[in-house]
């Protein structure tokens, strides 16, 4: 299966646990990769047969930002459903990287890697 991949999306979004870690935006970046056959455009040049990834992109940016949200995991799920409603793709992985979640502990973030498809 071909792939797109769109890395490191960066947002400032409320997120976290407690509650009062949603005071203020935090930095993550949300990296997807879109799966799906993306031989037709390779073959005809045409933007048309592929997914427009710059719209990709503005849709992982609104979602991050449309509400705050505890958990990562969550925002990873709302990435993936909102990509799969709106664009032409079979799967798409989603990640999103928490760099500031484990700086007391000495680690450099925290993340969580989702997988989804459409169901048929």
């Amino acid at each position: 299966m071909d792939r797109i991949l769109i890395p490191d999306v960066p947002v400032d979004c409320r997120i976290g646990v407690p509650d009062g870690e949603r005071a203020a935006p935090q930095r993550l970046l949300v990296s997807v990769t879109l799966h799906g056959d993306l031989s037709a455009a390779g073959r005809s040049d045409d933007f048309s047969a592929t997914v427009d990834y710059a719209a990709v992109a503005e849709t992982v940016i609104h979602t991050s930002l449309d509400r705050p949200r505890s958990l990562i995991e969550t925002l990873a799920e709302d990435v993936a459903a909102e990509i799969l409603a709106g664009y032409p793709v079979e799967a798409v992985s989603v990640r999103v990287v928490k760099p500031s979640a484990l700086a007391s502990k000495g680690a450099p973030y925290a993340a969580v890697e989702i997988e989804r498809s459409r169901r048929v």
